[in-house]
């Protein structure tokens, strides 16, 4: 049976460069449970997907901020 996966969109007002794009995607991509993590630099969003119980979107919204980006806020985008 495939794990259920959970989908969040991430408002980072912040990102604006490729630098942005790598620190963020580097940060997140890390986080146990995390399935792909991708940055929108025209939408100043931060996309993540990732196993529902195993990657806490908390740790996620640290992540982003511990690389001095501030989280504006946070949709959960579905499955």
């Amino acid at each position: 049976m495939e794990a259920e996966s959970n989908h969040i969109v991430y408002s980072v007002p912040a990102v604006m460069c490729q630098h942005c794009r790598r620190a963020i995607e580097g940060a997140v991509g890390v986080i146990d449970g995390v399935e792909s993590v991708s940055v929108d630099l025209d939408e100043k969003t931060v996309d993540v997907r990732f196993v529902a119980g195993r990657a806490d979107p908390d740790a996620v919204r640290q992540a982003i901020e511990g690389e001095g980006y501030e989280v504006a806020g946070e949709r959960f985008a579905g499955g």
